[in-house]
């Protein structure tokens, strides 16, 4: 069985982004693995050959794991409202289930099409 290692490492991440607090640590290596993993299959699915050095693909993994250790206290949340004295801040996760999501847009910027295509069946004497 093969070793499977995250396309970013959790150093190239804090390093983007901040770092790591608490459970956030652990969270983050399963995040990074979970979300290489998807590129990956996609990309053989697609028959497409990764690169894993192209920059497009650490973004897509450093956008889909920021977006789920971003909340912080919050987690579990899907929106959140903070008063403070005579000020009130409120905000909506995007995200509020804590999991890996990529999008289409995102598909997209990797070089995979995920345009429809017309398909059908239909039988001969078939009415």
């Amino acid at each position: 069985m093969a070793v499977i290692t995250p396309i970013i490492t959790k150093t190239r991440l804090i390093q983007l982004f901040r770092p790591l607090v608490g459970a956030e640590d652990e969270l983050a290596d399963l995040l990074l693995l979970s979300a290489s993993q998807q590129i990956r299959r996609k990309f053989t699915q697609a028959g497409v050959t990764l690169d894993d050095t192209d920059p497009e693909v650490e973004l897509v993994i450093y956008e889909v794991v920021t977006a789920v250790l971003r909340r912080g206290d919050f987690a579990g949340y899907s929106s959140v409202t903070i008063t403070t004295d005579d000020s009130t801040e409120a905000r909506v996760f995007a995200n509020p289930n804590a999991a890996i999501d990529i999008t289409d847009a995102q598909w997209v910027r990797l070089g995979l099409d995920l345009g429809a295509a017309a398909s059908g069946c239909f039988p001969v004497n078939d009415y």
